[in-house]
């Protein structure tokens, strides 16, 4: 007495033999998609350009030690419209009417913000303040508030100062 063979769909090694290889193709294209889509720029476009740029911005943070400039930043927040104050102190005098603040994200270049500051009338030259607002072009809101350690740069005409967004956000060239 024979027993009646199963179809192929009830055999359990043969969902095995087809399941396995199905299984590694799905989780291959699950890869190749996350590879492609979250792939990070390594190399500079213009690595020679930029590398004349890293020289300037030290030339500008020795100009700033030089000057003895310190700086202390307050903003109300960081939406469109929203006022930032800069107080520059130096050793010798500044004469720049205008000056770039940036707020740098450590990890995410699309949350940075920039403003151009406007000198107040009336500042002396070693004791200058700036005011301005926060473009609506610059990038969406972020929050610095968060564990994240946030940058400020601070640009005139031929000095830089950078430094770390704490409590009361003073910085000093080094």
């Amino acid at each position: 007495m024979q027993t009646a063979a199963n179809p192929w769909y009830r055999e359990p090694w043969t969902w095995l033999l087809i399941g396995l290889p199905a299984i590694a193709v799905v989780a291959s294209l699950t890869s190749a998609f996350l590879a492609i889509d979250g792939a990070d720029p390594i190399i500079e476009d213009n690595y020679y350009q930029r590398g004349l740029d890293i020289n300037t911005t030290l030339a500008r943070v020795h100009n700033a030690a030089a000057l003895g400039i310190h700086a202390s930043v307050e903003y109300d927040g960081l939406r469109h419209g929203e006022s930032v104050w800069v107080k520059v102190r130096s050793a010798q005098g500044l004469h720049d009417t205008a000056l770039q603040i940036r707020l740098i994200h450590p990890a995410r270049s699309g949350v940075d913000r920039q403003a151009i500051l406007a000198r107040v009338p009336g500042s002396s030259d070693t004791e200058a303040e700036y005011t301005g607002q926060w473009p609506d072009d610059s990038a969406p809101t972020a929050n610095t508030g968060n564990a994240i350690n946030w940058r400020i740069a601070l640009q005139g005409q031929d000095w830089q100062v950078e430094g770390d967004v704490q409590g009361r956000n003073d910085i000093a060239a080094r």
